[in-house]
């Protein structure tokens, strides 16, 4: 999560050049509500450095981001840590954020709700 941080996951140094500073994710659900986040993601932000993924996601692959986002503050740090050890989350080729790695690995965010339940 190079832009936004994870549980046990700090952000890249160089986000701090960005301008806005993107969000933690760990604090986003509490900052917006979930069809906010589901805007966000589907459409990206504006002058910022946060993309539109419509494009190169499903509805169910935003919706799964969406609900990895909102079960993140609850997932203990070591699930996280497990999963980015196991390839199933992190940094991807594809995307160049978790988000790709995540959508490639579609039982990622399901797990996560089911995880933090």
């Amino acid at each position: 999560m190079a832009c936004h941080g994870a549980p046990a996951v700090a952000r890249e140094q160089w986000v701090n050049g960005l301008n806005p500073t993107p969000p933690y994710l760990l604090d986003a659900a509490q900052q917006w509500k979930p069809r906010e986040l589901e805007w966000i993601v589907r459409n990206g932000i504006k002058m910022t450095a946060m993309p539109a993924w419509r494009e190169s996601m499903s509805d169910e692959q935003v919706t799964d981001v969406v609900a990895f986002v909102a079960a993140m503050p609850k997932m203990p740090p070591q699930t996280y840590l497990g999963w980015r050890a196991a390839g199933v989350c992190g940094q991807s080729s594809r995307t160049g954020s978790i988000l790709g790695t995540a959508m490639a690995h579609q039982s990622a965010p399901k797990a996560a709700t089911a995880a933090v339940r």
